[in-house]
C-alpha cells in the first residue's frame, strides 16, 4: 500500500480473500458471502479461535501462475512484519500465527475469538513469486516490486490492472484475464493528500469520487 492510495482502490488489482456480497445477493445488512466472483477463497470456516479458508483452484495472477497458499502467508508475514509498521499491520494484531496445510488451505490461529475476525482478514493479497525477493526496507515507500516504466509487469488478480503508476496519478486498465472483467476500460485515481484540495477538486467536477476522514471537508462538497 502506498501514503494516500485508499485500500479499496488496491483491492481492485489485489482483491483479499473475501468480499462482501454483490448487489443482487445484498440483504438488509451486510454480510460476507461464499461464491463472490472476486474472492480468492470460495469458502471458509470458523472454529472458535481459528479461521480456515479454502482457497478457489482455479484462480491465477495474471502472468497465469496460479494463486496458492503462500501467496498468503507471504502477504500475512509482511502485515506481522513489527519492523515494516506497514499501514494494514494493526490487522494482525491478535492473530498468533498462520499455516498452510496445502497449497488451497489457510488457517489463521488467533488469540482469541471474536467478531471481527473476517473483517480484519479482508486485506488485498500480494504475489509472493514477484515480490519474496524485494529487501523489507523497500516497503516503507511506495509500492515494491513495481517498475514504474512498466506497471503491467506486476501480476494481479482483480478485475484491473496497473497501467500507470506516478507520484500523483495511478491509472488502472482492464485486467482482461480475471474471471470477472471490469466494466470499465480504465480507472484514474488522483492522489490528492489534502481533503480541502480533494473537496475542491470533486466540487469543481475534476474527479468523480473522492473518501473524506472528515465531515467539514465532505460537506463543503457543493454541485
Amino acid at each position: 500500500e502506498r501514503k494516500g492510495v485508499p485500500p479499496d482502490v488496491l483491492e481492485l488489482a489485489f482483491p483479499p480473500l473475501r468480499e462482501v456480497e454483490t448487489e443482487e445477493q445484498r440483504g438488509p445488512e451486510l454480510e460476507y458471502v461464499e461464491g463472490h466472483p472476486l474472492s480468492l477463497a470460495r469458502s471458509w470456516e470458523i472454529e472458535g479461535a481459528r479461521l480456515t479458508y479454502r482457497l478457489d483452484p482455479g484462480r491465477r495472477w495474471s502472468d497465469g501462475r496460479p494463486i496458492r497458499s503462500r501467496d498468503v502467508a507471504f502477504t500475512f508475514a509482511l502485515l506481522m512484519d513489527t519492523t515494516l509498521a506497514l499501514p494494514l499491520s494493526s490487522v494482525t494484531e491478535r492473530l498468533d500465527s498462520l499455516t498452510t496445510p496445502d497449497d488451497s488451505t489457510v488457517v489463521l490461529h488467533f488469540a482469541e475469538a471474536y467478531p471481527g475476525m473476517l473483517f480484519d482478514t479482508g486485506i488485498g493479497i500480494l504475489p509472493s513469486h514477484a515480490l519474496s525477493d524485494v529487501p523489507g526496507s523497500a516497503w516503507t515507500g511506495g509500492m515494491p516490486g513495481l517498475d514504474p516504466a512498466h506497471p503491467d509487469a506486476l501480476p494481479v488478480s482483480g478485475p484491473f490492472r496497473l497501467s500507470a503508476w506516478g507520484s500523483d496519478r495511478i491509472v488502472l486498465a482492464r485486467n482482461e484475464a480475471s474471471p470477472s472483467p471490469a466494466l470499465l476500460d480504465r480507472v484514474v485515481v488522483d492522489v490528492i493528500p489534502d481533503e480541502t484540495t480533494r473537496a475542491r477538486a470533486l466540487s469543481a467536477g475534476e474527479i468523480h469520487a473522492a473518501p473524506f476522514d472528515s465531515y467539514p471537508a465532505a460537506a463543503s462538497v457543493t454541485g
